[in-house]
């Protein structure tokens, strides 16, 4: 669960019991599936699949009782590496739209196979994915999406809950935003109260547009030094392997002129026994080759 501080942006107060959670994962792990259990009906298109059902972002509000509301964004597969960058940078514009007071905390949904929570994360858990939870403060629940018992999945619920709590304590009580989320969402503000004022003004739609691109292209510039990055990465990585590679290929090379030094040494030696032996007339020999 995203509880870590971003590498930018920061964290803005709001004054409000309402809590507004965003699911990421790769496509077909369920995020629809868990959103419909957080809201508490079935709201968002779920099915058992490989492949994903939402192809765009999309909020739904519940009322949990005791003055708590719950907003869950429900995203496409952002985590996929087959998403284009651009789709990604819109998608991300889309959940930073959709939350208009910030986001609490980040759900990241995986999908364990057969095996048990503690058994997966013990076994069979990806290294990075190990990384990324121990980042987050090893904040991790169990979710069924399958079971009808509805204690178990109030129980569920509460325990994913209670966690996105933990973020929001950790982070002072307040949401995930930055300037440029602060700026776009007062500017729609702003521009759904010009345009009801004056007749869908196009000046201010088109204000609000070009802000929205600015936050694409922001979200892009970050995607393409992250690529950058990782690109140089392997590129000094596959390096260092050549290079052990050229190592060791040298020190065998060495190692096969010494001994083949030897053998010529050993043969020039019988050579010169057996030219003594014929010059001296000696006894027959027989060389068994």
């Amino acid at each position: 669960m995203g509880g870590y501080r971003p590498p930018f942006g920061d964290y803005v107060e709001v004054p409000s019991l309402s809590r507004t959670v965003v699911l990421v994962g790769k496509m077909g792990n369920g995020k629809s599936a868990t959103a419909n259990r957080l809201i508490g009906r079935q709201v968002f298109d779920s099915m058992p699949s490989s492949g994903a059902v939402t192809s765009s972002c999309k909020l739904e509000t519940t009322d949990l009782g005791d003055s708590r509301i719950l907003n869950v964004v429900d995203t496409s597969g952002l985590f996929d590496s087959s998403v284009e960058p651009k789709v990604m940078a819109n998608e991300i514009a889309q959940c930073i739209k959709l939350a208009k007071d910030g986001i609490h905390a980040v759900p990241i949904v995986e999908k364990p196979t057969n095996l048990t929570l503690d058994a997966f994360l013990a076994r069979n858990c990806p290294k990075q994915l190990m990384k990324t939870i121990a980042m987050c403060g090893n904040r991790v629940a169990l979710f069924d999406n399958v079971s009808g018992d509805e204690d178990k999945i109030f129980a569920h619920r509460e325990e994913l809950l209670s966690l996105v709590e933990d973020v929001v304590e950790e982070n002072g009580g307040k949401p995930y935003s930055n300037e440029l989320f602060d700026e776009l969402t007062k500017g729609g503000i702003d521009t759904i109260e010009q345009a009801t004022e004056f007749g869908f003004a196009i000046k201010s739609l088109s204000v609000y547009e070009e802000k929205f691109e600015r936050l694409i292209q922001m979200v892009e510039t970050r995607l393409r030094e992250c690529i950058l990055r990782l690109e140089k990465q392997l590129a000094e990585e596959r390096a260092l392997r050549a290079e052990k590679k050229g190592l060791a290929a040298q020190t065998r090379a060495r190692d096969e002129m010494f001994d083949l030094r030897e053998r010529l040494g050993r043969a020039e030696a019988f050579s010169s026994e057996l030219q003594n032996k014929i010059n001296g007339k000696q006894g027959g020999f027989c060389v068994v080759m």
